[in-house]
């Protein structure tokens, strides 16, 4: 999978995100590891993710 930045800079850019980006934790490219600083898009996909799936297992 690839990493991406941990924030989509075109979504939320803010310069100490920006300045810092380097020393964040990556990101997958799949829906289940995106940020996107949408709370109420989110609060209606989080309980239909299953957080027992194979996208989640580290290893």
């Amino acid at each position: 999978m690839p990493l991406l930045p941990w924030i989509d800079p075109t979504n939320f850019n803010p310069g100490y995100l920006m300045r810092g980006m380097h020393l964040l934790p990556k990101r997958g490219d799949k829906s289940e590891w995106q940020h996107t600083q949408d709370y109420w898009n989110e609060k209606d996909q989080w309980p239909a993710i299953d957080l027992d799936d194979r996208a989640f297992v580290y290893g």
